[in-house]
This record gives structure tokens, C-alpha cells and sequence, in this order.
């Protein structure tokens, strides 16, 4: 609905995804949809580190990704499927899995030579029995990525 509204149609606002992509230097990215499920799209840890960088530079864009749950109208309360969110640091950013592959974007604050600094990650194509496991397996290894640094 949010491609039709801003571009009029879907195929405009794909192309403006992958317009954007190539700018912020996205070379291993190429969107085929808007959700970016389609086994069309294409991308890279390091490409989807570069958009959840400039994505993490906004506060109201880490206000939202940091909220544990959301209450709409008619729809009632979603709960954000990032479990880890406000444990050690992490305020972020996004899940994203299908059936046996999960990914995670993720942040948390970490102090580096005394001084507090966000730090991002991208884990992709964690593999579980099902969809809750390939979550899972995204949110362990995410976790794992951030507590390492």
C-alpha cells in the first residue's frame, strides 16, 4: 500500500529502492520487491549494513525499532519479534525470516575507549527446522555478533 501511495504503483517504487541502493553503494543489492521476500532479491550483509547505518542515523527511526510492542487501532497490539530487544545494549533493528532462513539487523550501544557508540550488525541466512527456529537461530547469532565487539 505504501508503494502504490508513494510512487503510484509497485514497479516505480522498486526502482526507486534499487535507485537508492546504488547510492548509497548497495553494488551487490537488487530489490524485486517492496518486503524484499521475492527469491528475486539479492543483497549482502555488508550492503544491508550500509542501509541500517543511515537508516540508525535518524532518532525517530531508533525510537520506533526500539519499542518492544505497538498498539493500532483496529488491529490491537503487534509485538516486535526481536526478543533480545533491551538486553545488553540492543535497541534494534529489524527481523526478517521465511520459512528456514532467518536474518537480523540489529544495534546496541557499546562503550569503545571510554566513549558510548552504536554499534550495528547484519546476520543473514540462518538456517532452523522451521520458522520460529530459523528466527531463533537469527536472533543467537545476532547476539553473538554484538557481544563480540
Amino acid at each position: 500500500m505504501i508503494a502504490k501511495w508513494a510512487y503510484g504503483n509497485v514497479p516505480q517504487f522498486v526502482n526507486q529502492m534499487n535507485t537508492e541502493a546504488k547510492r548509497l553503494g548497495m553494488d551487490h543489492t537488487n530489490y524485486a520487491d517492496p518486503a524484499g521476500v521475492s527469491e528475486l532479491t539479492e543483497s549482502t550483509a555488508v550492503d544491508q549494513l550500509k542501509i541500517a547505518s543511515v537508516a540508525m542515523s535518524f532518532s525517530v527511526f531508533r525510537e520506533i525499532v526500539n519499542l518492544q510492542k505497538v498498539t493500532f487501532p483496529i488491529v490491537g497490539t503487534i509485538q516486535n519479534t526481536n526478543s533480545d530487544l533491551g538486553q545488553d545494549g540492543i535497541i534494534g533493528i529489524k527481523t526478517g525470516n521465511l520459512v528456514h532462513i532467518g536474518n537480523i539487523a540489529l544495534a546496541a550501544y557499546r562503550s569503545v575507549n571510554h566513549k558510548r557508540v552504536l554499534v550495528i550488525g547484519v546476520v543473514l541466512g540462518q538456517y532452523g527446522q522451521n520458522v520460529y527456529g530459523s528466527l531463533n537461530a537469527a536472533l543467537i547469532a545476532g547476539k553473538n555478533l554484538i557481544e563480540s565487539f
